[in-house]
């Protein structure tokens, strides 16, 4: 290995790779003061472990398997020290991280394999083909780390009556329309799957194109499904958020006439009961 391929391996797939398990590492620990700390520790925590697994590879007598080992050593060291949590805890998260990447890794290199003429020395042999064959799994990846901050931190919206923390689950189930879209997305990426790996990985109709080509439509066959999925999810979430901070304008017009109108009724000596209605309007119009 060079100079300019150790460079490029570090960049383009060790770089890429060690952001996706430290997301996930701080996502179990909830240490999120990592993205806000101005001494770079969330940079460090990518750069130290990269910088340390290419350089055992130059090594040709270091196996796999031992690299895999001191790497989640590494890990555990760095994310406990820096995130200043337990070993225990240090481990279990940097375990969580490592199975959700093996996994992804695995799921997305045996489908790149199956369907095609490359073998995994082939791939490793060629930093483009590697890198090439390192974007289905992060499409994947990053999809689930993605979804993983939008399901468990929201996205916090300004109002007039304060911020409001808007969940996943909130804006697909907001409405009819939203539900029938998220199903129909669904619908139509899973029976998208289901042709596509007909075709690639029981029929083998890659089997004969080049191997760039036949990378390039596994990447395309893994971002469509995951690609419409997110963007559904975006422009239903901003319609959402839209809605909210209307409905915030809104019902902050109805208060405004409500506590006009019950100060009104009090000096101008209303009964209890009209009294009530407009404080119960009030209260109804405080949607947060």
């Amino acid at each position: 290995m060079n100079v300019i391929d150790y460079i490029l391996r570090i960049s383009i797939i060790s770089v890429p790779e060690q952001i996706f398990l430290v997301l996930m590492f701080v996502r179990f620990l909830k240490a999120y003061n990592l993205f806000n700390n101005k001494g770079g520790l969330f940079l460090w925590a990518i750069l130290v472990p990269s910088l340390i697994s290419n350089t055992l590879r130059l090594f040709p007598s270091m196996d796999s398997s031992i690299i895999i080992i001191l790497g989640v050593i590494i890990n555990t060291v760095i994310i406990s020290l820096m995130a200043k949590v337990s070993w225990k805890n240090g481990v279990m998260s940097v375990l969580f991280g490592t199975v959700l990447f093996a996994s992804s890794e695995l799921l997305c290199v045996n489908i790149i394999i199956y369907s095609s003429r490359l073998t995994l020395a082939s791939i490793n042999s060629n930093i483009l083909m590697a890198a090439l064959a390192t974007i289905p799994e992060r499409i994947v990846q990053y999809f689930f780390a993605y979804m993983a901050y939008v399901k468990w931190r929201g996205h916090e919206i300004k109002t007039t009556q304060g911020v409001i923390t808007v969940d996943v689950f909130d804006v697909i189930w907001s409405c009819t329309k939203n539900k029938v879209l998220t199903v129909s997305i669904l619908s139509f990426n899973t029976i998208f799957v289901i042709i596509a790996g007909k075709f690639i990985m029981f029929d083998k109709i890659l089997a004969g194109t080049p191997p760039v080509y036949a990378l390039l439509v596994c990447i395309a066959l893994f971002t469509i499904p995951f690609l419409t999925a997110l963007l559904l999810y975006e422009i239903s979430r901003r319609i959402y958020c839209n809605n909210i901070i209307y409905l915030s304008h809104f019902s902050d017009d109805i208060k405004n006439h409500a506590e006009s109108l019950l100060s009104k009724a009090i000096a101008e000596g209303a009964s209890d009961g009209l009294v009530d209605d407009i404080k119960k309007i009030i209260q109804k119009a405080d949607f947060t």
